[in-house]
């Protein structure tokens, strides 16, 4: 039986229902945060996160190098328009905390030399890497782009945002990253 949802009441409820679906907390999992966007994303959450990329410079950035500090792992293809429009914030966050966090951009599917024009159209100066192989994309269920991963200073998951995000949003979820003790 199919009921029509005729009061304000029942479609809020219907919507929230529906939010909960895909920005959600595991209940099986103390250390899971949030992922915002589309949820389907296959990530530990409890482990540290294991990826290393080459930079377009051929430098290794492995996250475990950089435990001390939140490590912004920021998915993109030059391609992408919200990767472009959210390319100069992204920039500016970084600038902003050197302190205590790092931002890694990805280029996923593009070659380096695409990477490194992206960088320099954008000129951003923290590290830039290039997965060809579109091989991040694999392992971890990516599906849009961008996609950008938050990883305490423990090297666990604090969220995952998938699309377009904003100073604000990076400002945000760097804080919940800092303050998170769990994991």
């Amino acid at each position: 039986m199919v009921r029509k949802v005729t009061t304000r009441p029942q479609f809020m409820a219907v919507i929230g229902g529906l939010l909960a679906l895909g920005a959600r907390r595991r209940s099986d999992d103390d250390g899971w945060h949030h992922v915002h966007g589309r949820n389907g994303l296959a990530l530990p959450t409890k482990a540290p996160l294991d990826l290393t990329f080459v930079t377009v410079d051929g430098t290794v950035f492995r996250l475990i190098d950089h435990r001390e500090k939140v490590v912004v792992v920021n998915l993109f293809a030059s391609w992408c328009g919200p990767c472009n429009a959210e390319a100069l914030d992204v920039s500016a966050f970084a600038a902003a905390h050197p302190d205590d966090t790092i931002v890694v951009s990805v280029d996923v599917g593009e070659s380096a030399a695409t990477a490194r024009e992206f960088r320099v159209r954008y000129g951003l100066d923290y590290p830039v890497a290039s997965d060809e192989s579109a091989s991040i994309s694999k392992t971890i269920g990516m599906h849009d782009y961008p996609t950008t991963l938050f990883i305490r200073p423990n090297g666990c998951l604090s969220c995952a945002f998938v699309g377009q995000i904003s100073r604000d949003n990076l400002e945000a979820e760097r804080t919940y990253a800092l303050s998170s003790t769990t994991g």
